[in-house]
């Protein structure tokens, strides 16, 4: 391998040739000396020759002396193709490595592409949550909630059919409540249900609790093939869980196969938990707004009850004139309070010459949205224009009335109420003051008769009459029990 290398250098080939240009020098002078001498060419002409040529000799030397100048021409043209060699050596690893560069910056410029829009697009998910998280905070009303959603969720992700379950009070069939879809809206008028764990990727969500994705419908193991969505060629179901509890499923198909792509799932995930937030936070809204209705109902009704009671014990109210003021033994006929209580609202009457009427403002009093009265002003004045801004008075000073009369009546049946349960302690505590029983009782009859202020009261004892059945069986024990005793 060394000598076919050096065989083929320029050094060995440039000496070759020196020397065989070089030989050419002593033949030319050889046959120049026959042919001026008229010597036959031959070898004994050439040894003639150097032998009395001297010049001849320095003629011979040619071969070594064009043999080393042309090796040394040589050896340079080797040392200019290393030098070549090697930088065209070094050109091409640089070039081979600004390629690798090259290269790596290309895939870093793609790399840092694909994170700008992994993050453009989580961007755009984050913001597609909290407008979905935002429209759902907006509305308490659930039957109003569930069909917000479905229409968000479809429109924001573009899916062909979303619907929301929710598990009935059995916990065993999954029931469609809402849907965005023109073939949702048949599956509710249908009361569309699955059964949990049995039917379908839905029913198989609400009993796991895991989130189930199908990529391709037709390949799933567990996919219900509703004739009612027919395009659906993916599908996604996710667990509605509050409280580590599943109260329904989350239902979203799309048109398109492989739809439902990590982020997009993960993102579904979020929102799926913010809507079981949302339904939760919405059906404890419609209790408490029941439960408050019905407190209210209930205060309404007692408050009404005993407004009754107070107007049939009291007096009807106060009349106060220039002339002083006086208790109202019969009710108001004035025309403006009888529309007032008719109507529940303001009336204001303008002063009429011709029948006499004065100007009036007739205001309900209200408790717990209940009339319980009437604030009646008439002016003598028969050019009196009422002002807004009197109304507005008269109105406030209505509203501090009603406030002021349910807060009187409500002290004055606390005290009532406390006076009563003091009377009755005082009571307990003297009985209790004694262990003898005429004693006891004796004790009972004088305090009642000093709290209730009665002038007879007597204890008796009663017994209840024995039934027929118990007459018939003369063997068992008969008791008469004692009817509690009578204050007469």
């Amino acid at each position: 391998m060394k000598r076919t290398s050096i065989l083929k250098t320029s050094t060995f080939r440039y000496t070759i040739f020196g020397i065989l240009s070089g030989c050419l020098f002593p033949i030319l002078g050889m046959l120049l000396y026959a042919w001026i001498n008229h010597l036959p060419i031959g070898w004994a002409a050439f040894v003639e020759a150097q032998q009395s040529q001297k010049l001849l000799w320095i003629i011979d030397s040619a071969p070594i002396f064009l043999g080393l100048t042309l090796s040394v021409a040589g050896k340079r043209e080797d040392s200019l193709i290393q030098i070549k060699t090697h930088l065209e050596q070094t050109v091409t690893e640089r070039i081979s490595e600004l390629q690798g560069l090259n290269q790596d910056l290309k895939a870093e410029i793609e790399g840092r592409r694909l994170d700008a829009l992994k993050l453009k697009f989580a961007a755009e998910e984050l913001q597609l949550i909290s407008e979905v998280a935002r429209v759902m905070s907006m509305e308490q009303d659930i039957e109003k909630l569930l069909p917000l959603i479905t229409r968000l969720l479809s429109e924001r992700f573009g899916f062909y059919h979303v619907g929301i379950f929710l598990l009935d009070e059995a916990r065993k069939f999954a029931v469609l409540k809402a849907s965005n879809s023109v073939e949702g809206q048949r599956m509710l008028e249908r009361a569309h249900r699955l059964e949990v764990g049995q039917v379908g990727i839905v029913g198989n969500v609400a009993a796991t609790g895991i989130a189930r994705i199908a990529s391709e419908v037709g390949e799933d193991a567990v996919y219900f093939n509703n004739p009612n969505l027919p395009e659906t060629r993916s599908e996604i179901a996710l667990p509605l869980r509050v409280r580590n509890q599943i109260i329904g499923v989350i239902d979203a198909q799309s048109k398109d196969p492989d739809a439902f792509s990590k982020e997009r799932s993960n993102t579904l995930a979020i929102l799926a938990d913010q809507i079981a937030i949302a339904i939760e936070n919405s059906q404890l809204y419609s209790e408490t707004q029941r439960a408050l209705a019905e407190a209210q109902a209930f205060s309404r009704r007692f408050s009404s009850q005993a407004w009754e009671k107070v107007s049939r014990e009291q007096q009807l109210g106060y009349l106060h004139t220039i002339t002083g003021d006086k208790r109202l033994t019969d009710p108001i006929e004035w025309e403006e309070a009888q529309q007032a209580i008719k109507n529940g609202e303001t009336v204001i009457l303008a002063s009429d010459k011709n029948s006499n009427r004065e100007a009036a403002v007739a205001i309900p009093l209200r408790v717990h949205e209940q009339i319980i009265g009437i604030l009646d002003i008439r002016s003598t004045d028969p050019d009196r224009v009422w002002q807004v801004e009197e109304i507005s008075i008269i109105q406030a000073i209505a509203d501090r009335v009603g406030l002021a009369l349910e807060n009187a009546r409500l002290f004055e049946e606390t005290t009532g109420r406390a006076n009563r349960e003091r009377t009755v302690s005082e009571i307990t505590t003297r009985i209790r003051s004694t262990t003898d029983p005429e004693v006891m009782l004796q004790t009972a009859l004088d305090e009642l008769k000093r709290a209730l202020g009665a002038d007879n009261i007597h204890i008796r004892p009663y017994s209840s009459p024995v039934t027929q059945n118990n007459e018939n069986q003369p063997n068992l024990k008969r008791h008469k029990p004692s009817k509690p005793a009578e204050v007469v």
